[in-house]
């Protein structure tokens, strides 16, 4: 076609359910954006592990070298599990 326009047609097999497919993967991506963020704010105040990890007023102080105190607040099987490991310890570093 000298000096025309030259028009090209794509055909694509199954357009319907592609476009159909698009659109339901589109939407459910609209829907996890609008509701993740709510239920992510819903849930903010259960969080367990801010409330479990720390004590009442122990603030950590960032520094990771600091030595903490624990004997006073050792339960007895925590004191007798240290005595375990330490008679085990002194086993093996006489062999």
């Amino acid at each position: 076609m000298p000096g025309g326009v030259i028009k090209m047609i794509l055909v694509i097999n199954n357009w319907k359910k592609k476009i159909t497919a698009g659109f339901i993967v589109l939407s459910l991506l609209a829907v996890c954006a609008t509701v993740g963020p709510k239920i992510m704010e819903a849930s903010y105040q259960l969080s367990p592990v801010i409330n479990i990890w720390m004590k009442d007023g122990e603030n950590p102080s960032g520094n990771p070298m600091r030595v903490e105190n624990d004997d006073a607040y050792k339960s007895k099987f925590d004191q007798s599990l240290d005595n375990f490991v330490a008679v085990i310890q002194r086993f093996y570093n006489k062999e």
